[in-house]
């Protein structure tokens, strides 16, 4: 190509094209040297892989910064006006914060947080360089692929905390510090192969617009450390294939309506009642039956 002229050039604004093509202005060295930020015109277009469309909102987002040292050419040769940028330069660091690399692509794992529950686990983070293959945007938020042999582990994680992690055994930890939302249109089934374990730091409400019902293979126990209250509003039925016993200190009351047992009632020492049993209206005092009618 006649007139082909490569160049090197710094980033100098990365947020104001009118196009809002992910292209950026870029100062020349040779060629904008002596130029103010605002006398440099020109916008640099970045050249995508071939894995990005580019095309009809399909394809990848550039992501250079200020600051970063570009690769080009001038596609209108001498005329110097149209820029493409190839890639990008690691640039030498001045400190450990200025790396080229994430931290976490150099075998040091910044993102350790504190435990929002002592159920969770610690990270599976052990990577080496330069098996972890690191993705971080400007606000912090990664994704991590790592091929360190023995620490193989996928890591996505949001500069809030909330991540998820895949660990080397295939562990998965959902990390979420905040609120969490999981919306379903259609049908939803969870298979359990192990056991399962739920625990609520406050309250908790189920709402269900259709049939629940609740299959044990085994026990079914609810237990209440206040008060338990079972409602029905068409009614309660309680069936059971065997005996049905019901203990309380404090005794049973049937406050409103009326207390019907179709077979046989027996009352223990002390029991002054009047119940209904089999047509029967029985009277006990002290635990004994004193009169039937």
């Amino acid at each position: 190509m006649d007139g082909f002229r490569w160049w090197v050039g710094d980033v100098i604004d990365v947020k104001n094209d009118p196009l809002r093509l992910g292209r950026v202005r870029v100062r020349v060295y040779g060629v904008d040297d002596l130029k103010t930020d605002d006398e440099i015109i020109y916008w640099a277009s970045c050249l995508l892989p071939t894995t990005s469309a580019s095309y009809r909102q399909v394809g990848d987002t550039p992501n250079l910064v200020e600051g970063s040292q570009v690769f080009g050419f001038f596609a209108d040769g001498e005329r110097g006006q149209v820029r493409i940028i190839v890639g990008s330069f690691p640039q030498q660091p001045d400190d450990d914060q200025t790396n080229a690399l994430a931290f976490e692509a150099r075998g040091k794992n910044t993102t350790a947080v504190e435990k929002i529950h002592p159920v969770e686990p610690d990270s599976a983070y052990a990577a080496e360089y330069p098996f972890n293959r690191v993705i971080r945007t400007r606000k912090g938020h990664k994704i991590e692929l790592d091929d360190t042999d023995g620490a193989e582990r996928v890591h996505i994680h949001h500069a809030s905390g909330t991540s998820i992690e895949m660990a080397p055994d295939g562990r998965l930890t959902i990390r979420n510090p905040g609120d969490s939302f999981e919306i379903v249109g259609g049908v939803k089934s969870i298979a359990i192969k192990g056991d399962a374990k739920i625990e609520v730091g406050g309250n908790l409400s189920a709402a269900v617009k259709g049939v629940a019902t609740v299959v044990s293979e085994s026990g079914i126990s609810i237990e209440s450390r206040g008060f338990l209250r079972l409602f029905g509003l068409l009614g309660v039925q309680i069936v059971s294939g065997g005996g049905t016993s019901i203990q309380g200190p404090g005794g049973l009351s049937v406050p409103d309506g009326s207390l019907f047992v179709a077979e046989n009632i027996a009352a223990g020492n002390g029991a002054t009642t009047s119940i209904i049993a089999g047509g029967k209206h029985i009277s006990f005092v002290n635990g004994i039956a004193v009169s039937s009618s």
